[in-house]
Parts: C-alpha cells; structure tokens; sequence
C-alpha cells in the first residue's frame, strides 16, 4: 500500500466513497502504523473498523482533526466510537466530525464533551444530522457544553429550536 512507503510524512487523508466503507480496516490499520504526524483525518467507518479507530488515536498523537462517516444505521456503533474517543483522543484533537447515521446516547454525550474539560473542542459536527437520533436532549448537552466553553463551535447549536 502507497501509505506503507511515505515514512511518515503524510499529514492529510481525505478518503471519500459513495456506498461502502470495505477495506477501511486495512486503510485505517496502515495509517495507525504508518502515519504517525498525520493531522487531518477523514474517512469512513464500518462496525469493524473501531479498533483502528483507537490504534489511531493511540499512535497518531498529532492529530488535530477527524472526520468519520458511516453508511451504517446503528443503535450501538455510535456510543461505542464516543467511548474510543473519550478514552484515547490525543489532547489536541479538537476538531471532530462524526455521522449523523450512528445513535448516540444521551450519557454518552456527556462522558465525550466531560473529557474535554480542561481543553476545548474547536469543533463538533454531526454529518447528515438527523432529528430521529440526535432529540432535544442532546442539544440541550452542546448548549451546555458550549456555554460552559468546552465546544466552541457545532452544528448543533443551529438546532437548539427544537
């Protein structure tokens, strides 16, 4: 894989596709192992790829922006990538984009934007948002976290109508 003979030195990846996300394990697996000054991240996710979400974070402690798409509609995918990102987000990651399609507990909302107490999120978008997965409650949590000067800036915030 081209990925493998950069030494290092690639700091941006911008992977885009139009109906599935195969072989991002082994894309992700590559940049985890081999990229590790990379800054800017975006990307699709499968249900299998989130242990190399954690590889990445763990290994790639320069990145500042991430962006993760899925095509799949999930009840437990999207609490289970908050908690990876919560446990292993290098400290200046500060710009993270996640999918619209993946169901997020309230809780898990807070545990994700507690993690950031003591830094700020920059930036917190949710791709393809959608009322039926992200409700009232959850942007009340971005209002709060937006006021407390945790989040910064959101998509989120345009939705606090509701």
């Amino acid at each position: 894989m081209l990925i493998e003979k950069t030494k290092g030195c690639i700091t941006d990846i911008s992977v885009y596709t139009s109906s599935k996300s195969e072989n991002t394990g082994m894309l992700l697996k590559a940049i985890s192992n081999h990229c590790p000054n990379i800054k800017n991240l975006n990307t699709h996710i499968g249900s299998r790829d989130l242990v190399y979400v954690k590889s990445i974070l763990m290994n790639c402690g320069n990145l500042t922006s991430l962006c993760l798409n899925s095509f799949e509609n999930s009840d437990i995918l999207g609490d289970e990538l908050l908690e990876i990102l919560t446990r292993y987000s290098p400290k200046d990651l500060t710009d993270i984009t996640i999918s619209g399609y993946l169901e997020y507990s309230i809780n898990a909302f807070i545990k994700f934007f507690d993690s950031y107490k003591g830094r700020r999120l920059l930036y917190f978008y949710i791709n393809n948002y959608n009322r039926e997965r992200i409700t009232s409650g959850h942007l009340e949590v971005v209002n709060k976290y937006h006021s407390d000067g945790i989040i910064i800036s959101s998509n989120l915030l345009l939705y606090d109508h509701l």
